[in-house]
């Protein structure tokens, strides 16, 4: 049975071709066959002035795209644009919109993380407030902080009886249950005794507590005052920045 056919001719952008191809291969009704390039059907070459605009729109559409990503579910007000808007100073203005929201969301994380820290040693901080501040009045003190895993509480008592035998009655030491039940240990000895102190937490291989990078250079007995009233800080700065995200949006 010989069946109608009809000839139909699909144009469109190159690079959607393979697309193209793969979806008329699934629906199977059509016979594909080549078309030799004719006067009529040539590539239209772009001017320079059209390939300017044509990298201003992709730059600005992904400005716009990014922006927009770091809104989330935030209710915006629908804007058009008149047809004689220049293009120009709505490309600044979507870079700008990027630059503003990526600030944002960088700052927000910056918070976060910084919240997280903090909240990961309050239950020590807050066990030791008390010695740490009377510590801050000797200067020729320092101190150590550690976390001893609850599977390791043994190596207390080890690492008390190594610091005697190394350095005599010259240091002190605060032990603290947290709730994960691991135990956390305020070591408190005079300054010139840190090299053998370190010396003993390496040989128990027990790491001090990580002071975060904005209290570099701190002593643990100042920093812990100040870790404490940031925690109270950040919220209020987060819920700012959620402000001027809705702003900018």
């Amino acid at each position: 049975m010989i069946i109608p056919m009809a000839k139909v001719r699909l144009l469109g952008a190159r690079a959607r071709l393979p697309d193209v191809l793969a979806s008329l291969q699934d629906l199977g009704v059509l016979h594909l066959d080549d078309t030799a390039t004719t006067e009529s059907l040539q590539p239209l070459a772009l001017t320079a002035r059209q390939r300017r605009l044509h990298r201003q729109l992709v730059r600005m559409l992904d400005d716009i795209d990014t922006a927009l990503a770091t809104f989330g579910s935030i209710s915006r007000r629908s804007v058009t644009a008149g047809s004689a808007d220049p293009l120009p100073p709505l490309a600044r203005l979507a870079r700008r919109a990027r630059l503003a929201a990526e600030r944002i969301a960088s700052r927000s994380a910056g918070l976060a993380e910084e919240k997280a820290l903090i909240l990961k040693y309050r239950d020590f901080f807050a066990a030791f407030a008390s010695a740490l501040a009377g510590v801050a009045h000797y200067p020729h003190l320092t101190t150590y902080a550690v976390v001893v895993p609850a599977r390791e509480r043994g190596v207390i008592q080890r690492l008390g009886d190594a610091l005697r035998a190394e350095i005599g009655p010259e240091f002190a030491f605060s032990t603290h249950d947290l709730a994960s039940g691991d135990v956390a240990l305020l070591l408190v000895l005079p300054k010139s005794f840190a090299e053998k102190m370190e010396r003993a937490l390496a040989d128990a291989r027990l790491p001090e507590i990580p002071m975060p990078a904005a209290y570099g250079g701190s002593t643990l007995a100042s920093a812990v005052p100040r870790m404490l009233t940031r925690l109270k800080e950040i919220p209020r700065e987060a819920e700012q920045l959620v402000r001027e995200r809705s702003a900018l949006a």
